[in-house]
């Protein structure tokens, strides 16, 4: 697509991909996540806050070929998601006195992780009362300029520059890793005084249920 994007609003609601002709001004109010795509310059203004996806709140992808600007008087945040879960199954659990199954203690771990973008061939510039970035990417080849007459939070999220600089003005700026996944583990230990099974009362021990006798 050749042109620019301009979008200029008091609330959006971007859920659809959203394009224009050379020099258009266009006003989009659609539902759920989607992409604002441009292959010329790209700028965003809201006297209120802009939302892509739902306070701007970004749940889908924002990009240009040129420079990419936006301006909010309230929030803007790119967020994107990720979900991770743990599958346990155990050996010898708390109170069991039998273990049958052979190494049977697994545990799984899923992870995914779906960063949100914000992308410019050209330069960044994001001016808001707020600025969050969180498990997202804004970035340009040029540069990236932020400022925010709040604060300006990077949690578990990339803010970079190919071949420019990336400047941030800003009371407060808050750069956090993600929390890190806790894993619990629960063992029980074979004794031959038992014939077949666990400790009276499935006491925890460094060492898995096996399907050889085996003391810890």
């Amino acid at each position: 697509m050749s042109g620019a994007v301009a979008l200029d609003v008091g609330r959006t609601a971007n859920g659809a991909q959203a394009t224009a002709p050379v020099h258009s001004t266009v006003t989009y109010t659609l539902g759920k996540a989607g992409q604002i795509l441009s292959g010329g310059n790209l700028s965003l203004a809201g006297s209120g806050d802009l939302t892509n996806a739902g306070d701007l709140t970004n749940a889908g992808d924002i990009a240009a070929a040129g420079k990419v600007s936006i301006t909010a008087a309230g929030t803007f945040t790119n967020q994107g998601t990720y979900v991770s879960s743990v599958t346990t199954t155990s050996g010898c659990l708390p109170g069991a006195i039998t273990c049958r199954e052979a190494g049977a203690h697994v545990d799984t771990l899923n992870y995914q992780q779906a960063p949100n973008t914000v992308a410019a061939g050209d330069s960044l510039t994001v001016h808001a009362a707020n600025i969050q970035n969180l498990n997202g990417t804004l970035a340009a080849v040029g540069n990236v300029t932020l400022t925010a007459g709040n604060g300006v939070t990077n949690r578990a999220g990339a803010i970079q520059s190919t071949a420019g600089d990336v400047t941030i003005a800003a009371p407060t700026v808050v750069n956090t890793s993600m929390a890190p996944v806790t894993l619990h583990k629960s063992y029980g230990n074979r004794n031959p005084s038992y014939a077949g099974g666990c400790n009276a009362g499935g006491t925890y021990k460094e060492s898995q249920c096996a399907s050889d006798e085996t003391t810890a």
